[in-house]
């Protein structure tokens, strides 16, 4: 083999080797390393098991942010000389529900906080025993069977219904004295004891 020739095939084994490390070179699995809200300041590990790091830009779906904890799994691409992208989460077994069926979706966290869209059209949100709340509410929800609380002034009432009805004796009680005892009754009645626990409004 000349010279020439073997320069040639020392050159071609070179480019091959290259070749062979470019996808490693632009693209990979590796692990997070630290997340910030906008996920303009991510940083990812350089390879698995990897002390060292490399920043990252995080790029997610419109509609939904999510900013993932330290050594999760995940994709990243190399776009340039130095830019980074974070493209996405590999799904494990550490986060998130582990049972969907095709067609279904879920937001969920790092604890068992769950929004499920299920594959028949039910809607579920579990919050892991905090309180799911709405539009910043404070009160409890009220439910069918939750119990109700008398007023202190229901004697009153019942007692101006005693009257009104031995004041008629058998006649209709004009729509007057009825409309009177009504307007009473809500106040009466009382409020609303129980509620959700762990569901505001």
């Amino acid at each position: 083999m000349s010279m020439w020739s073997a320069e040639i095939a020392k050159l071609r084994r070179e480019v091959v080797q290259r070749l062979e490390q470019l996808p490693s070179l632009l693209f990979g699995w590796t692990l997070t390393a630290k997340s910030t809200s906008l996920g303009d300041g991510d940083q990812m590990q350089t390879g698995d098991g990897s002390k060292s790091q490399r920043p990252a830009r995080r790029i997610e779906p419109w509609g939904h942010r999510g900013r993932p904890p330290a050594k999760v799994r995940s994709f990243w691409i190399r776009i340039g000389g130095s830019n980074v992208l974070h493209i996405g989460i590999g799904p494990g077994k550490g986060y998130g529900p582990q049972d969907l069926d095709d067609g279904e979706s879920a937001v969920y966290n790092v604890t068992k906080a769950l929004v499920r869209l299920w594959k028949s059209g039910k809607l579920t949100i579990d919050s892991d025993g905090d309180d799911v709340v709405v539009n910043d509410g404070t009160k409890k929800v009220a439910r069918v069977d939750d119990t109700l609380t008398a007023s202190a002034n229901i004697t009153t009432w019942a007692k101006a219904v005693e009257t009104a009805l031995n004041t008629a004796g058998s006649a209709i009680l004009p729509a007057s004295s009825w409309d009177t005892l009504m307007n009473g009754a809500a106040g009466a009645l009382g409020k609303i004891a129980t509620g959700a626990d762990h569901f505001k409004g």
